[in-house]
């Protein structure tokens, strides 16, 4: 099978889908670590996370910044195409589909 390249350089071109999934990660990223800088500075929890602990909001809050900046290096490296995120992003999914409640 062979690579796909683009007319201007000899790199390979990245699938649609995971330039999508890349997106999706930095958005989702950039989401955690607001909504973690404004629950540790300001004490506003965001409702739209689904997320709600019963516990101290800045505890809850550095856990949605070290998430969040460990998204935001996840879609980094999906947008770069570094083989370290394609193994880990599926990883991450594997592990939250098996602890999700149906």
């Amino acid at each position: 099978m062979k690579s796909q390249t683009s007319a201007s350089s000899s790199r390979p071109t990245r699938p649609d889908g995971i330039t999508i999934i890349a997106g999706l990660a930095v958005i989702g990223g950039a989401t955690f670590t607001l909504n973690g800088l404004f629950l540790s500075l300001f004490h506003i929890r965001f409702p739209y996370t689904g997320l709600f602990l019963i516990s101290d909001y800045i505890g809850d809050g550095i856990f949605y910044l070290v998430l969040g900046i460990f998204l935001l290096l996840i879609g980094w490296g999906l947008w770069e195409g570094k083989r370290w995120a394609w193994i880990i992003l599926p990883l991450l999914l594997l592990i939250r589909f098996n602890d999700s409640k149906f």
